[in-house]
Formats: structure tokens, sequence, C-alpha cells
């Protein structure tokens, strides 16, 4: 269940609103993560201990989901980690991601969290995530340059996680 801060609006755009995502949406925000990233990523970290906090972005035309985020918070340590992320295809591209990121680390940041954790699913999503501030764990970024690889190599693998402080 997530976390209920009375589902405020926290962004209002011409074409979309983010808010507090409402209980019964979320199991829909964890469909359209696992269309984009692994299935067992996401049920892994949904169920880990801690505050909920679920994000939704919502079309003014149709008044339907078209993106959301979730982070478990443990706030006793001040970490957030990412459990999904995700914007339909078809508004993609629009700046509606990179809103729904700031608006979701400036909640987190007044709820005493420093530091978010996530795992990229794909080039794409670490390219997205580092343009916003996150970067690889250091012994990553270490093993990329010894070996001379490209960080394709590390998508979507646990330990190949990205971090930002806030």
């Amino acid at each position: 269940m997530a976390y209920k801060m009375g589902l405020r609006v926290l962004q209002d755009a011409e074409s979309y609103s983010i808010r507090e995502a409402a209980p019964d949406e979320v199991e829909n925000l964890l469909k359209m993560f696992k269309k984009d990233m692994s299935a067992k990523w996401v049920d892994q970290h949904h169920n880990l201990p801690g505050k909920k906090v679920a994000l939704v972005v919502i079309d003014k035309e149709t008044n339907q989901p078209i993106g959301g985020i979730e982070r478990v918070v443990d706030t006793e340590n001040g970490i957030a980690t990412g459990v999904g992320f995700a914007v339909l295809k078809d508004f993609r591209r629009r700046g509606i991601g990179t809103t729904m990121l700031k608006v979701m680390d400036e909640e987190l940041k007044n709820m005493g969290v420093t530091c978010i954790t996530t795992v990229p699913a794909s080039k794409n999503a670490a390219k997205f995530l580092k343009e916003n501030g996150y970067e690889y764990e250091e012994f990553i970024k270490m093993y990329l340059a010894a070996t001379f690889r490209s960080d394709k190599l590390v998508y979507g693998f646990e330990w190949a996680g990205m971090k930002k402080y806030l």
C-alpha cells in the first residue's frame, strides 16, 4: 500500500498533473513499471520495509494515468530505494518524467531523505538518470574504467546501482 499523504496535487502543468497516488492506483503503477523493467526487481523492492511513496501523472484530457514513480523510504537512515518509474511511450520526451522525478526528489527531501538508490533497467534509463543527477556506484565506475567497457554491460543488474544525494 502506498504511503498516503492526502492525495495532494504536487505539480499542475497545462496537459497533466502530478499527485500522490491513491492506494488503489499503486497496483496499476506496478503493472506499468513491470512492462519497462524487471518484474522481479519491482516485486522485490515494492515489498521492502518502510514507507511507500508513490506519485501518479494524470493526463488532463483523458483523466487517465500516463506515468508514475514509487520509492520505499527508510526514514531511520534517510535512504530511499527506487521501486519503479515509467511514463507511457506516447507521452515520453515531453519533460513529464523529469518533472515527476524532481517532484519526487523534493517530497523525499522534505521527509528527511538524503540519498536515493535505484537500478537503471536500460541504456535510456541510465542516460535519463545521469541527466538528473544520479551516478553509478563507485565500484561500477572503477570497473568500467579499468576494463574500458561500455556501461551498457551493467544495465538492469541489481549490483549496478546508481545513487543520488539530495
